[in-house]
């Protein structure tokens, strides 16, 4: 290689090594800001929480629509589908499609959804008892397209509301539901058939819908 090359191959490695390596980098807005000479070359890849240099393997990001939640290849300092502060928010750890289930007549089942494979816990309390659940390990069923966690409460109160938090890794979420009371013959139940497609107004107002009914008829 001539001299000149050498050179500018050795000054870019050293300014590379001075703002540190992509993958060195934890972050997204850190990702999106990192430059050499620049121009943007890193990405931040919302599946595996890594930042990767561009034009770099991206085999944990497949299939490739699953690294475009943040991500920057232009000259620019943004992501792709959200702005730069809202990207440096976005960490795989954010507690999604979380929902329950009856375990038993003392048992509820918890389950969501995580991008990234991260440890969560999941606690219920009522009044000054607590319950922490048991959480198996998150399950990954498509490549690219998050995890899935389940936890299970046992021995709850009959006819109690417990308040449950599931944590993940500093994020958060917190809902209630109230446990069946002893002698519980019968009841009525509100149910809706999830396709799994669909724009999220559709959700929201299905949503809206339950809880306008779920007062007067204790659903």
């Amino acid at each position: 290689m001539p001299v000149a090359p050498k050179l500018i191959a050795s000054f870019l490695l050293a300014l590379r090594g001075a703002y540190g390596a992509c993958r060195d980098i934890t972050d997204c807005g850190t990702c999106v800001s990192h430059t050499l000479l620049g121009v943007h070359d890193c990405y931040f890849c919302g599946v595996d929480l890594g930042c990767h240099a561009v034009g770099s393997a991206v085999s944990p990001c497949t299939p490739a629509m699953a690294d475009d939640q943040c991500i920057s290849l232009a000259s620019l300092s943004a992501c792709s589908n959200n702005d730069a502060d809202m990207c440096a928010t976005m960490t795989g750890s954010e507690v999604k499609q979380l929902h329950i289930a009856v375990a038993g007549r003392t048992g509820m089942r918890i389950m969501w959804k995580t991008e990234a494979a991260v440890t969560c816990q999941v606690s219920a309390t009522t009044g000054s008892s607590s319950v922490t659940g048991v959480v198996d390990p998150p399950k990954n069923y498509i490549e690219g397209y998050g995890y899935h966690h389940v936890a299970l409460l046992r021995d709850l109160s009959p006819g109690a509301t417990y308040q449950y938090t599931v944590s993940c890794n500093g994020h958060t979420a917190t809902r209630s539901f109230e446990v069946a009371p002893d002698g519980l013959t019968s009841y009525t139940a509100l149910v809706l058939a999830d396709m799994g497609y669909g724009s999220k107004g559709n959700a929201e107002q299905s949503r809206q819908m339950m809880e306008e009914l779920k007062g007067p008829t204790r659903i």
